[in-house]
Protein backbone atom coordinates (compact mmCIF):
# COMPACT_ATOMS: atom_id res chain seq x y z
CA UNK A 1 0.00 0.00 0.00
CA UNK A 2 1.26 3.35 -0.93
CA UNK A 3 2.10 6.02 1.66
CA UNK A 4 -0.17 8.30 0.50
CA UNK A 5 -3.27 5.59 0.62
CA UNK A 6 -2.24 4.48 3.94
CA UNK A 7 -1.79 8.21 5.07
CA UNK A 8 -5.71 8.69 3.37
CA UNK A 9 -6.85 5.73 5.47
CA UNK A 10 -4.91 6.94 8.68
CA UNK A 11 -6.66 10.15 8.53
CA UNK A 12 -10.27 8.64 8.13
CA UNK A 13 -9.10 6.04 11.12
CA UNK A 14 -8.73 9.25 13.68
CA UNK A 15 -11.66 10.76 12.62
CA UNK A 16 -13.85 7.10 13.11
CA UNK A 17 -12.29 6.56 16.11
CA UNK A 18 -13.03 10.54 17.60
CA UNK A 19 -16.72 10.11 16.22
CA UNK A 20 -16.65 5.77 18.27
CA UNK A 21 -16.04 8.08 21.24
CA UNK A 22 -18.59 10.10 20.89
CA UNK A 23 -21.56 7.45 20.41
CA UNK A 24 -19.58 4.94 22.46
CA UNK A 25 -22.98 4.41 24.65
CA UNK A 26 -25.50 3.00 21.30
CA UNK A 27 -23.90 -0.57 22.31
CA UNK A 28 -23.40 -1.22 25.93
CA UNK A 29 -21.16 -4.32 24.81
CA UNK A 30 -19.05 -2.02 23.74
CA UNK A 31 -18.21 0.31 26.83
CA UNK A 32 -15.94 -2.20 28.63
CA UNK A 33 -13.50 -3.13 26.70
CA UNK A 34 -10.68 -6.65 27.63
CA UNK A 35 -7.46 -5.59 28.07
CA UNK A 36 -6.13 -7.22 24.81
CA UNK A 37 -8.23 -4.54 23.02
CA UNK A 38 -5.84 -1.88 23.91
CA UNK A 39 -2.62 -3.75 23.49
CA UNK A 40 -3.82 -4.36 19.75
CA UNK A 41 -4.58 -0.41 19.46
CA UNK A 42 -1.03 -0.26 20.88
CA UNK A 43 0.44 -2.37 18.04
CA UNK A 44 -1.61 -0.94 15.28
CA UNK A 45 -0.27 2.45 15.85
CA UNK A 46 3.33 1.39 16.30
CA UNK A 47 2.73 0.00 13.23
CA UNK A 48 2.82 -4.12 14.09
CA UNK A 49 -0.07 -4.88 11.76
CA UNK A 50 -0.32 -8.63 11.93
CA UNK A 51 0.05 -9.17 15.63
CA UNK A 52 -2.80 -6.19 15.82
CA UNK A 53 -4.58 -8.28 13.36
CA UNK A 54 -4.29 -11.48 14.96
CA UNK A 55 -5.10 -10.54 18.27
CA UNK A 56 -8.52 -7.98 17.40
CA UNK A 57 -9.35 -11.86 15.46
CA UNK A 58 -9.04 -13.59 18.19
CA UNK A 59 -10.62 -11.25 20.76
CA UNK A 60 -13.37 -11.12 17.85
CA UNK A 61 -14.40 -14.78 18.01
CA UNK A 62 -15.17 -14.27 21.95
CA UNK A 63 -16.98 -10.99 21.39
CA UNK A 64 -18.55 -11.45 18.12
CA UNK A 65 -21.37 -8.63 19.37
CA UNK A 66 -18.28 -5.98 19.43
CA UNK A 67 -18.94 -3.16 17.00
CA UNK A 68 -15.85 -1.63 18.52
CA UNK A 69 -13.52 -4.74 17.95
CA UNK A 70 -14.70 -5.55 14.25
CA UNK A 71 -14.40 -1.86 13.53
CA UNK A 72 -10.96 -1.63 14.72
CA UNK A 73 -9.96 -4.99 13.30
CA UNK A 74 -11.48 -3.22 9.82
CA UNK A 75 -8.86 -0.42 10.04
CA UNK A 76 -6.10 -2.76 11.05
CA UNK A 77 -6.64 -5.08 7.95
CA UNK A 78 -6.59 -1.30 5.48
CA UNK A 79 -3.48 -0.63 7.19
CA UNK A 80 -2.14 -3.76 6.24
CA UNK A 81 -3.33 -3.85 2.52
CA UNK A 82 -5.59 -6.35 3.17
CA UNK A 83 -8.37 -4.63 1.06
CA UNK A 84 -10.18 -7.75 0.62
CA UNK A 85 -10.68 -8.99 3.94
CA UNK A 86 -11.30 -5.31 5.16
CA UNK A 87 -14.28 -4.72 2.85
CA UNK A 88 -15.70 -8.09 4.37
CA UNK A 89 -15.96 -6.73 7.60
CA UNK A 90 -16.94 -2.68 6.86
CA UNK A 91 -19.87 -4.45 4.65
CA UNK A 92 -20.81 -6.19 8.00
CA UNK A 93 -20.53 -2.80 9.62
CA UNK A 94 -22.84 -1.24 7.27
CA UNK A 95 -25.23 -3.70 7.31
CA UNK A 96 -25.55 -4.02 11.06
CA UNK A 97 -24.85 -0.38 11.95
CA UNK A 98 -28.07 1.19 14.26
CA UNK A 99 -26.97 4.60 13.90
CA UNK A 100 -26.85 6.74 10.47
CA UNK A 101 -23.72 8.24 11.16
CA UNK A 102 -22.44 5.06 11.44
CA UNK A 103 -23.47 3.97 8.35
CA UNK A 104 -22.50 6.77 6.83
CA UNK A 105 -18.83 6.88 7.69
CA UNK A 106 -19.12 2.70 6.81
CA UNK A 107 -19.94 3.65 3.20
CA UNK A 108 -17.14 6.41 3.18
CA UNK A 109 -14.90 3.70 3.71
CA UNK A 110 -16.32 1.10 1.60
CA UNK A 111 -15.95 3.68 -1.34
CA UNK A 112 -12.34 4.34 -0.47
CA UNK A 113 -11.49 0.41 -0.99
CA UNK A 114 -13.60 0.34 -3.95
CA UNK A 115 -11.45 3.08 -5.26
CA UNK A 116 -8.75 1.54 -4.36
CA UNK A 117 -9.21 -2.30 -5.07
CA UNK A 118 -11.61 -1.74 -8.34
CA UNK A 119 -10.79 -5.65 -9.47
CA UNK A 120 -11.18 -8.69 -7.33
CA UNK A 121 -11.39 -12.55 -8.22
CA UNK A 122 -12.47 -15.46 -6.01
CA UNK A 123 -11.64 -19.21 -6.72
CA UNK A 124 -14.87 -21.24 -6.68
CA UNK A 125 -14.14 -25.38 -5.43
CA UNK A 126 -16.78 -27.21 -3.35
CA UNK A 127 -17.52 -31.23 -3.46
CA UNK A 128 -20.53 -33.11 -2.14
CA UNK A 129 -21.84 -36.37 -1.62
CA UNK A 130 -25.42 -36.10 -2.79
CA UNK A 131 -28.89 -38.62 -2.91
CA UNK A 132 -31.22 -38.66 -5.94
CA UNK A 133 -28.95 -36.54 -7.63
CA UNK A 134 -31.34 -36.25 -11.03
CA UNK A 135 -34.39 -36.18 -9.26
CA UNK A 136 -35.87 -39.20 -9.34
CA UNK A 137 -39.02 -41.08 -7.69
CA UNK A 138 -39.34 -44.31 -5.93
CA UNK A 139 -42.63 -45.58 -8.33
CA UNK A 140 -42.68 -46.53 -11.86
CA UNK A 141 -44.23 -43.56 -13.42
CA UNK A 142 -46.08 -43.49 -16.94
CA UNK A 143 -45.67 -40.20 -18.85
CA UNK A 144 -49.04 -39.06 -20.27
CA UNK A 145 -49.28 -36.87 -23.79
CA UNK A 146 -49.04 -34.18 -21.85
CA UNK A 147 -46.01 -34.52 -20.77
CA UNK A 148 -44.72 -37.21 -23.31
CA UNK A 149 -45.23 -40.58 -23.66
CA UNK A 150 -43.03 -43.47 -22.22
CA UNK A 151 -42.03 -45.64 -18.89
CA UNK A 152 -39.58 -44.74 -16.27
CA UNK A 153 -38.32 -47.14 -13.69
CA UNK A 154 -37.15 -45.94 -10.97
CA UNK A 155 -33.98 -47.60 -11.21
CA UNK A 156 -33.11 -45.47 -14.28
CA UNK A 157 -33.58 -41.94 -12.23
CA UNK A 158 -33.15 -42.31 -7.90
CA UNK A 159 -29.04 -42.42 -7.84
CA UNK A 160 -26.63 -42.04 -5.22
CA UNK A 161 -23.56 -40.30 -5.37
CA UNK A 162 -21.61 -37.27 -5.71
CA UNK A 163 -21.07 -33.78 -7.56
CA UNK A 164 -18.91 -31.27 -7.50
CA UNK A 165 -17.99 -27.45 -9.01
CA UNK A 166 -14.96 -25.65 -9.65
CA UNK A 167 -14.60 -22.20 -11.12
CA UNK A 168 -13.67 -18.25 -11.10
CA UNK A 169 -15.76 -15.51 -10.20
CA UNK A 170 -14.71 -11.25 -9.93
CA UNK A 171 -15.69 -8.21 -10.72
CA UNK A 172 -14.24 -4.72 -11.71
CA UNK A 173 -16.07 -1.63 -10.53
CA UNK A 174 -16.14 1.87 -9.90
CA UNK A 175 -17.42 5.11 -8.37
CA UNK A 176 -19.75 7.65 -10.04
CA UNK A 177 -20.77 10.37 -8.75
CA UNK A 178 -21.19 11.16 -4.99
CA UNK A 179 -23.23 8.21 -4.01
CA UNK A 180 -22.75 5.99 -7.13
CA UNK A 181 -20.88 2.86 -8.09
CA UNK A 182 -21.16 0.79 -11.16
CA UNK A 183 -20.03 -2.85 -11.06
CA UNK A 184 -19.20 -5.63 -13.94
CA UNK A 185 -19.48 -8.91 -12.53
CA UNK A 186 -18.93 -12.22 -13.76
CA UNK A 187 -19.01 -16.00 -13.02
CA UNK A 188 -17.65 -19.08 -14.79
CA UNK A 189 -18.70 -22.91 -12.81
CA UNK A 190 -17.97 -26.59 -14.39
CA UNK A 191 -20.43 -28.95 -12.79
CA UNK A 192 -19.30 -32.68 -12.17
CA UNK A 193 -21.35 -35.39 -11.35
CA UNK A 194 -20.36 -38.78 -10.41
CA UNK A 195 -22.72 -40.83 -12.62
CA UNK A 196 -25.15 -40.39 -15.62
CA UNK A 197 -24.96 -36.58 -16.24
CA UNK A 198 -22.10 -35.12 -18.47
CA UNK A 199 -20.73 -32.17 -17.22
CA UNK A 200 -22.22 -29.10 -17.14
CA UNK A 201 -20.64 -25.15 -18.07
CA UNK A 202 -22.17 -22.12 -16.63
CA UNK A 203 -21.27 -19.04 -17.45
CA UNK A 204 -22.65 -15.30 -16.26
CA UNK A 205 -22.13 -11.67 -16.74
CA UNK A 206 -23.68 -8.92 -15.45
CA UNK A 207 -23.57 -4.91 -15.05
CA UNK A 208 -25.05 -3.23 -12.19
CA UNK A 209 -25.80 0.13 -11.60
CA UNK A 210 -26.46 1.55 -7.94
CA UNK A 211 -26.23 4.47 -5.28
CA UNK A 212 -26.46 4.24 -1.85
CA UNK A 213 -27.59 6.67 0.93
CA UNK A 214 -28.10 6.53 4.66
CA UNK A 215 -31.78 5.38 4.18
CA UNK A 216 -30.69 3.11 1.83
CA UNK A 217 -29.35 1.51 -1.72
CA UNK A 218 -31.41 1.23 -4.84
CA UNK A 219 -29.52 0.27 -8.23
CA UNK A 220 -30.35 -2.10 -11.51
CA UNK A 221 -28.72 -4.95 -13.33
CA UNK A 222 -28.25 -6.38 -16.64
CA UNK A 223 -27.51 -10.25 -16.91
CA UNK A 224 -27.07 -13.17 -19.05
CA UNK A 225 -26.67 -16.76 -17.63
CA UNK A 226 -25.36 -19.21 -20.27
CA UNK A 227 -25.22 -23.15 -19.43
CA UNK A 228 -23.92 -25.65 -22.02
CA UNK A 229 -25.42 -29.15 -20.99
CA UNK A 230 -25.98 -32.72 -22.48
CA UNK A 231 -29.99 -32.42 -22.10
CA UNK A 232 -30.41 -29.39 -23.97
CA UNK A 233 -28.37 -25.47 -24.08
CA UNK A 234 -30.19 -22.56 -22.55
CA UNK A 235 -29.33 -18.69 -22.22
CA UNK A 236 -31.38 -16.52 -19.96
CA UNK A 237 -31.09 -12.88 -20.13
CA UNK A 238 -32.35 -10.55 -17.78
CA UNK A 239 -33.24 -6.97 -15.76
CA UNK A 240 -33.35 -6.67 -12.42
CA UNK A 241 -34.49 -3.58 -9.96
CA UNK A 242 -33.20 -3.67 -6.15
CA UNK A 243 -33.75 -1.10 -3.52
CA UNK A 244 -33.08 -1.67 0.28
CA UNK A 245 -34.73 1.21 2.84
CA UNK A 246 -33.88 1.34 6.59
CA UNK A 247 -36.77 1.55 8.52
CA UNK A 248 -35.90 1.77 12.12
CA UNK A 249 -31.96 1.21 13.77
CA UNK A 250 -31.28 -2.66 12.81
CA UNK A 251 -34.21 -2.95 10.63
CA UNK A 252 -34.74 -2.64 6.77
CA UNK A 253 -36.88 -3.34 3.64
CA UNK A 254 -35.82 -4.83 0.51
CA UNK A 255 -36.91 -6.35 -2.83
CA UNK A 256 -36.68 -6.93 -6.41
CA UNK A 257 -38.37 -7.01 -10.04
CA UNK A 258 -36.82 -9.16 -12.39
CA UNK A 259 -37.35 -9.88 -16.05
CA UNK A 260 -35.20 -12.99 -17.87
CA UNK A 261 -36.20 -14.29 -21.21
CA UNK A 262 -35.29 -18.29 -21.61
CA UNK A 263 -34.19 -19.31 -25.14
CA UNK A 264 -33.61 -22.86 -25.01
CA UNK A 265 -32.09 -25.76 -27.03
CA UNK A 266 -32.52 -29.97 -27.43
CA UNK A 267 -35.12 -29.50 -24.48
CA UNK A 268 -38.47 -30.21 -24.12
CA UNK A 269 -38.96 -26.39 -21.92
CA UNK A 270 -40.50 -23.73 -24.23
CA UNK A 271 -39.03 -20.16 -24.64
CA UNK A 272 -40.74 -17.67 -22.13
CA UNK A 273 -40.35 -14.56 -19.81
CA UNK A 274 -39.71 -15.52 -16.29
CA UNK A 275 -40.96 -12.71 -13.87
CA UNK A 276 -39.55 -12.66 -10.39
CA UNK A 277 -40.98 -10.21 -7.14
CA UNK A 278 -39.13 -10.36 -4.40
CA UNK A 279 -40.29 -8.91 -0.97
CA UNK A 280 -37.97 -9.23 2.62
CA UNK A 281 -38.09 -7.80 5.93
CA UNK A 282 -34.37 -8.06 7.44
CA UNK A 283 -33.56 -7.39 11.47
CA UNK A 284 -30.38 -7.31 13.20
CA UNK A 285 -31.40 -8.40 16.72
CA UNK A 286 -27.54 -7.93 17.71
CA UNK A 287 -24.34 -7.08 15.93
CA UNK A 288 -23.76 -10.76 15.40
CA UNK A 289 -26.63 -12.04 13.63
CA UNK A 290 -29.29 -11.08 10.96
CA UNK A 291 -33.01 -12.73 10.10
CA UNK A 292 -34.68 -11.93 6.82
CA UNK A 293 -38.47 -12.84 6.21
CA UNK A 294 -39.49 -13.11 2.98
CA UNK A 295 -41.65 -13.74 -0.36
CA UNK A 296 -40.50 -15.07 -3.62
CA UNK A 297 -43.22 -14.76 -6.34
CA UNK A 298 -42.64 -16.40 -10.20
CA UNK A 299 -44.65 -15.90 -13.01
CA UNK A 300 -43.45 -17.76 -16.38
CA UNK A 301 -45.05 -18.11 -19.72
CA UNK A 302 -44.02 -20.55 -22.29
CA UNK A 303 -44.52 -22.10 -25.52
CA UNK A 304 -46.01 -25.20 -23.98
CA UNK A 305 -48.83 -24.63 -21.66
CA UNK A 306 -47.82 -27.75 -19.34
CA UNK A 307 -44.59 -25.61 -18.56
CA UNK A 308 -46.15 -22.47 -17.87
CA UNK A 309 -46.58 -21.45 -14.26
CA UNK A 310 -47.09 -19.20 -10.96
CA UNK A 311 -45.35 -19.99 -7.70
CA UNK A 312 -45.57 -18.11 -4.26
CA UNK A 313 -43.18 -18.93 -1.83
CA UNK A 314 -42.25 -17.64 1.81
CA UNK A 315 -38.55 -17.75 2.95
CA UNK A 316 -36.46 -17.37 5.81
CA UNK A 317 -32.38 -16.76 5.95
CA UNK A 318 -30.49 -16.13 9.24
CA UNK A 319 -26.83 -15.86 10.30
CA UNK A 320 -25.31 -15.41 13.53
CA UNK A 321 -21.76 -15.73 14.87
CA UNK A 322 -21.03 -17.38 18.30
CA UNK A 323 -17.89 -17.25 20.44
CA UNK A 324 -14.68 -19.13 19.24
CA UNK A 325 -15.12 -18.09 16.36
CA UNK A 326 -17.84 -20.41 14.26
CA UNK A 327 -20.76 -18.93 12.49
CA UNK A 328 -23.75 -20.46 11.82
CA UNK A 329 -26.00 -19.60 8.45
CA UNK A 330 -29.39 -20.86 6.87
CA UNK A 331 -31.82 -20.76 4.36
CA UNK A 332 -35.42 -22.03 4.37
CA UNK A 333 -38.22 -22.36 1.63
CA UNK A 334 -41.62 -23.59 1.46
CA UNK A 335 -43.98 -22.70 -1.66
CA UNK A 336 -46.58 -24.03 -4.15
CA UNK A 337 -46.45 -23.80 -7.99
CA UNK A 338 -49.22 -24.15 -10.14
CA UNK A 339 -48.92 -24.53 -13.75
CA UNK A 340 -50.93 -24.13 -16.65
CA UNK A 341 -52.92 -26.88 -18.93
CA UNK A 342 -54.91 -26.25 -22.19
CA UNK A 343 -56.03 -29.99 -21.77
CA UNK A 344 -57.81 -29.72 -18.73
CA UNK A 345 -55.03 -31.31 -16.49
CA UNK A 346 -52.57 -28.57 -14.28
CA UNK A 347 -49.88 -30.14 -12.50
CA UNK A 348 -49.30 -28.34 -9.12
CA UNK A 349 -46.26 -28.83 -7.03
CA UNK A 350 -45.64 -28.00 -2.98
CA UNK A 351 -42.13 -27.82 -2.83
CA UNK A 352 -39.21 -26.95 0.46
CA UNK A 353 -35.91 -26.70 0.88
CA UNK A 354 -33.41 -26.21 4.17
CA UNK A 355 -29.58 -25.34 3.50
CA UNK A 356 -27.43 -24.87 6.64
CA UNK A 357 -23.83 -23.51 6.57
CA UNK A 358 -21.27 -23.66 9.26
CA UNK A 359 -17.38 -23.29 9.51
CA UNK A 360 -14.77 -21.15 11.92
CA UNK A 361 -12.98 -18.69 10.90
CA UNK A 362 -9.75 -19.40 13.03
CA UNK A 363 -9.64 -22.29 10.59
CA UNK A 364 -7.75 -20.92 7.31
CA UNK A 365 -5.50 -22.44 5.11
CA UNK A 366 -3.73 -19.62 3.32
CA UNK A 367 -6.68 -18.07 3.01
CA UNK A 368 -9.02 -21.20 2.49
CA UNK A 369 -11.74 -21.47 4.76
CA UNK A 370 -13.68 -25.22 4.77
CA UNK A 371 -17.67 -24.23 4.92
CA UNK A 372 -19.58 -27.51 5.41
CA UNK A 373 -22.79 -27.29 4.22
CA UNK A 374 -26.12 -29.59 4.15
CA UNK A 375 -29.05 -28.87 2.39
CA UNK A 376 -32.17 -31.21 1.80
CA UNK A 377 -34.91 -30.20 -1.11
CA UNK A 378 -38.78 -31.75 -1.74
CA UNK A 379 -41.25 -31.59 -4.05
CA UNK A 380 -44.33 -33.55 -3.99
CA UNK A 381 -46.58 -32.95 -7.12
CA UNK A 382 -49.65 -34.56 -8.66
CA UNK A 383 -47.92 -35.88 -11.37
CA UNK A 384 -45.09 -38.55 -10.02
CA UNK A 385 -42.94 -37.68 -12.49
CA UNK A 386 -41.65 -34.37 -10.79
CA UNK A 387 -41.57 -35.96 -7.05
CA UNK A 388 -38.42 -35.14 -5.67
CA UNK A 389 -36.13 -36.21 -2.34
CA UNK A 390 -32.77 -34.68 -2.84
CA UNK A 391 -29.95 -34.39 -0.18
CA UNK A 392 -26.43 -33.49 -0.28
CA UNK A 393 -23.73 -32.11 2.35
CA UNK A 394 -20.36 -31.19 1.47
CA UNK A 395 -17.38 -29.21 1.61
CA UNK A 396 -16.67 -26.09 -0.07
CA UNK A 397 -13.66 -23.96 -0.23
CA UNK A 398 -13.37 -20.18 -1.39
CA UNK A 399 -10.00 -17.93 -1.75
CA UNK A 400 -10.38 -14.17 -2.11
CA UNK A 401 -7.69 -12.73 -3.89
Amino acid sequence: MSRKLRGAFQQMIGVAFLFAALCSSAYAQDIEQPQSFSQAQMLRQTGDYDAAIEMLRSILRDKPNNISIREELGYALLLDGQLAAAQYQFEILKERSAISEQRALYIAVLRRITAERPIGVSAILSYAPTSNLNQGTDNTTLTTNVLGTGVIAPESRRISGWEGRIGLRGYIRGNIGNNGRIVFDWRGERHFYSTLFSPETEIEVGLTASRNYLAGDFGARVFRIERDRERGDYARTGLSVFATRQIAPSQHIDGFVQFSDLKSERTTSGDGLLTQVSLGYTIAPNPASTVRFGLLIEHTNTELDAQSYVSQAATLNASTAFQGGYELSGQAMAGHRQFDSALGFAREDAFSSLSVTIYNSQYSFSGLVPKLTCTMTSTSSNVALFDVQAQTCGIALSRRF
